[in-house]
C-alpha cells in the first residue's frame, strides 16, 4: 500500500474544523492537527473510516496528496 493523506472538513463549523486521513502499512488513520496531531480514529480499512467521517457530517475537501 502506498502512503498517503486527504484532508476532511466539518464545514457546518465557522471556521470548518479539519480533520487528515492517514495511509500508511495495514492502518487508515484518522489524525486532528488541532490536537498535535493526535489519531482520533484508526481502521484496517478505508471504508471504516469513511464512514466514521460521513457519520459525523465531514466532507472530503482534497484528491489524496502523495499516492502513486
Amino acid at each position: 500500500m502506498t502512503e498517503w493523506y486527504e484532508i476532511w472538513a466539518d464545514c457546518g463549523l465557522s471556521p470548518p474544523y479539519l480533520l487528515l486521513v492517514h495511509a500508511d502499512v495495514g492502518a487508515y488513520n484518522v489524525i486532528d492537527p488541532q490536537e498535535g496531531g493526535k489519531v482520533v480514529f484508526s481502521a484496517g480499512e478505508y471504508e471504516s473510516v469513511k464512514l466514521w467521517l460521513l457519520e459525523d457530517e465531514y466532507e472530503r475537501m482534497s484528491e489524496r496528496v502523495g499516492e502513486d
